[in-house]
């Protein structure tokens, strides 16, 4: 429980930030699931790198408010091809999440599969 309550903390931070840096348009999760189940390389490819960019994005560590900094990683051997076919059923699983941004329901995919880990964060 405390594992999910960092994420969504880390979630609730960092959307604002990114929101104030880019005020841009946000790949809602419902068009990120369409380019992956497509049969379109090109839309194929505009996943993998989408899922490829928030894999290696979301492995920063992160300062919580308490002032605790953690660290997210991903289980040995992930591939973005492999996030790719767990996003697609957590989506099919959770409709509810199709308007949402696409990296908020990765998160949430890749929690619910454990392949992204939190622990806190210390210097090497």
């Amino acid at each position: 429980m405390k594992l999910l309550m960092t994420a969504i903390v880390i979630l609730a931070i960092a959307s604002p930030i990114a929101a104030q840096q880019h005020q841009t348009f946000h790949t809602k999760a419902g068009d990120l699931n369409a380019y992956c189940m497509s049969n379109d390389p090109g839309d194929i490819k505009f996943c993998t790198g989408y899922i490829t960019g928030w894999m290696d994005q979301i492995q920063i560590p992160h300062s919580m408010p308490n002032g605790d900094v953690v660290h997210n990683y991903f289980a040995d051997g992930v591939t973005p091809e492999q996030t790719s076919r767990i996003f697609i059923k957590y989506i099919a699983d959770h409709p509810e999440c199709e308007n949402k941004a696409a990296y908020v329901c990765l998160v949430g995919a890749s929690l619910a599969a454990k392949i992204l880990l939190i622990e806190p964060f210390t210097k090497p």
